[in-house]
């Protein structure tokens, strides 16, 4: 007995089995596009890193050439002051 009821489970099934393939090629879609924007973060934060880097370089530069200045200033004061 095969009737109408063997006909609807088959068609279900086909209809379980299509939406399965469209879910999974939606689902490597989207996980082709998460891991391209992971990668993107994980370069844009690389690169702030490095910058914070020669940020945190340049002012520890400034801050020991303005500590000289000062102790310059200060003996030519008295120096000459």
């Amino acid at each position: 007995m095969m009737s109408s009821r063997g006909f609807s489970i088959s068609r279900w099934s086909f209809s379980l089995v299509i939406s399965v393939l469209i879910l999974s090629t939606v689902s490597e879609e989207k996980s082709a596009r998460f891991d391209s924007v992971m990668v993107e973060n994980i370069e844009k934060m690389m690169e702030r890193g490095d910058r914070i880097e020669l940020l945190v370089e340049k002012t520890a530069t400034t801050q020991d050439s303005s500590f000289h200045l000062g102790n310059s200033q200060s003996a030519y004061a008295e120096l000459f002051g």
